[in-house]
């Protein structure tokens, strides 16, 4: 009656424990039990948010505007080989007429008079290997514009695949982590039941070393996979740019 007795003592205590301990990781909010319960509607905003805030994505994207801007500079290179000229002249400038004062008797008259001048003119030069290559040009930053955006799709993919990972990784850690918790909650109760029994002299000391030693070995096992669990959350934060307490709330 008093193995009884203490028995159900020990399930009374240990039971909020089991609880806490099994559902701690999954309902203390309503964006973890978004996170760890909702994956389909979780990952696409898990895997937009990693490619919107990837500096590897983000450089790719600089090099496309460059690529771009420098077509617009090839495109308007031929304005560099056009130049407006003018002028402004003032002085004397002298007339030579001839004149008859007779048909017989011709007149040579000269005649000064200072006036003022006005020149406007457009100059074109470019060399012939600009002018042929010219359309060469085009092209090339065309494919270059086409492999920077293959790039940034390679990158997103990467991304997302790694994102894809480091979730799957995570949700399958947290159900081996309660699994984990049920068990070492088990074995602690076990435990305790057995250094009673050991008292009242129910069992032999060799049990109760036994039963410790699964004890041991189970609460280790739970700090390995409490460690997985904070490693594999922390990169996952990582990757993304931002804690996933503040994406998740109101999502």
């Amino acid at each position: 009656m008093r193995k009884i007795y203490l028995l159900i003592i020990g399930i009374m205590t240990l039971v909020p424990s089991v609880y806490g301990q099994a559902t701690g990781v999954v309902a203390d909010s309503l964006w973890q039990k978004r996170l760890f319960e909702s994956p389909e509607a979780v990952l696409p905003v898990l895997i937009k948010t990693a490619i919107q805030n990837s500096p590897e994505v983000g450089i790719v994207v600089a090099e496309k505007e460059i690529v771009r801007q420098d077509a617009l500079i090839t495109q308007k290179g031929l304005l560099s080989s056009v130049s407006l000229i003018s002028g402004y002249n003032y002085g004397t400038a002298g007339n030579i007429a001839l004149t008859e004062s007779n048909v017989n008797n011709p007149v040579n008259t000269f005649t000064t008079a200072k006036s003022s001048r006005y020149t406007v003119g457009v100059n074109f030069s470019l060399p012939l290997d600009r002018l042929m290559t010219r359309g060469n040009q085009m092209q090339k930053k065309q494919l270059e514009h086409k492999q920077t955006e293959l790039t940034q799709k390679i990158k997103e993919k990467d991304i997302a695949r790694e994102v894809t990972d480091l979730y799957e990784e995570l949700l399958l850690t947290n159900r081996i982590l309660l699994l984990s918790n049920e068990a070492l909650n088990s074995l602690q109760l076990h435990r305790k039941m057995a250094e009673n029994e050991f008292q009242e002299g129910e069992i032999p000391v060799s049990e109760l070393v036994r039963v410790s030693e699964m004890y041991t070995k189970a609460a280790i096992s739970n700090e390995e996979v409490k460690s997985k669990f904070k490693s594999t959350y922390q990169h996952l934060e990582q990757r993304l740019g931002v804690k996933l307490s503040e994406l998740l709330i109101g999502k």
